[in-house]
């Protein structure tokens, strides 16, 4: 993928470099993203909030027209903060089923043969050729493993700088002020 994108302009690079800098040595920086006292995330990878959440782009499945995240966009933000664009999804829901799958959102690409490459890549449950979300909770790592009903979102090589989270702060606020009035 790097010597595919990079062949096209010199403007990846400095993507790449991010995302090396970000994997780089022993320990990875880890963002996590919780919430608490909600239902969790119901569904698979066919049907449901899990589907639309980690599966799918632009689509909510949120039930009321007025729910904050009810356009499907603003799940792809804790991206950005992801040198590898990568995130790992991890859902109790209330009727105590667990949930666990990760995602790299990355750019489609030609390998060195010309075949088309997919810009993702999925961890989890691998079945053949695909990957399914991993819903047997003993085999959900201890630490990705939620013990209360909700979702976390666990951003992988994090890119966090000076007064980071004052950014994320401004950006709810500048991004969500309406709906958070409404």
């Amino acid at each position: 993928m790097e010597r595919y994108w990079n062949s096209k302009s010199d403007q990846y690079s400095r993507f790449f470099q991010t995302a090396k800098r970000s994997i780089r040595g022993s320990a990875v920086d880890v963002l996590v993203f919780e919430d608490s006292e909600t239902k969790g995330l119901t569904g698979g990878d066919d049907s449901g909030t899990f589907k639309n959440c980690v599966n799918d782009e632009n689509v909510s499945g949120k039930e009321h027209s007025d729910s904050l995240g009810n356009h499907g966009i603003g799940k792809n933000s804790v991206f950005s903060y992801s040198g590898v664009h990568t995130v790992f999804y991890s859902s109790l829901n209330t009727e105590g089923k667990h949930m666990f799958k990760g995602v790299s959102k990355l750019g489609n690409y030609k390998d060195g043969n010309g075949i088309k490459r997919s810009e993702r890549i999925y961890y989890g449950d691998v079945e053949g050729e695909s990957v399914k979300l991993l819903d047997d909770s003993e085999r959900i790592p201890v630490l990705f493993k939620r013990e209360e009903p909700g979702l976390s979102q666990y951003v992988i090589g994090a890119e966090v700088y000076y007064n980071w989270s004052e950014k994320v702060k401004k950006a709810f606020i500048s991004n969500y002020w309406y709906l958070f009035i409404n």
